[in-house]
């Protein structure tokens, strides 16, 4: 069974980011996203790794969502960003 750090970067690569993104999502640094995958950090706190969790979640969000949107008629986005009457 992968490890934790297997696990995160793992995890991060398929949702495409790189560990300076998932750092930044997450409020770390990427010294600290580097030392987890490499297994140098073991008593990393339950709310970082939420936090890394929900970024890597977002980033799947995001790219559903720009994929989607390719595929929304233009006219929709005009009435939806026109003022309400």
């Amino acid at each position: 069974m992968a490890d934790l750090g297997e696990r995160l970067q793992s995890v991060r690569k398929r949702r495409g980011l790189t560990q300076r993104e998932l750092a930044q999502a997450s409020n770390v640094s990427v010294s600290l996203v580097r030392k987890i995958e490499q297994g140098e950090r073991d008593d990393t706190r339950i709310e970082t790794l939420r936090r890394m969790a929900a970024a890597m979640r977002d980033a799947v969000h995001a790219g559903h969502l720009a994929r989607q949107a390719d595929r929304i008629p233009k006219r929709f986005w005009a009435q939806a960003s026109s003022p309400a009457r």
